[in-house]
């Protein structure tokens, strides 16, 4: 039986500033909904991996801009499905 690979290609930043770390929740009817995760995502078939975190950082900070009081958390996982 032939496997199939399958390549996606992505994106990811750590963006760290004063002691705080940018992330990500992912919205409710995503998978992994609820879950937490770096700004980022797959890359377009003629998107730059810079361009690809541009716009995920300029999605994610226009969210929190709406938020009064952004939050810190910690989050661990030890499993991940």
């Amino acid at each position: 039986m032939n496997r199939v690979t399958v390549v996606s290609r992505v994106a990811a930043a750590v963006v760290y500033r004063d002691g705080n770390i940018l992330i990500t929740r992912l919205a409710p009817g995503e998978k992994l909904a609820g879950m937490w995760e770096f700004p980022g995502g797959k890359l377009e078939s003629e998107e730059t991996p810079q361009s690809c975190i541009f716009a995920s950082c300029a999605k994610s900070l226009a969210s929190i801009r709406h938020r009064r009081d952004p939050h810190h958390i910690r989050i661990q996982y030890s499993v991940f499905g």
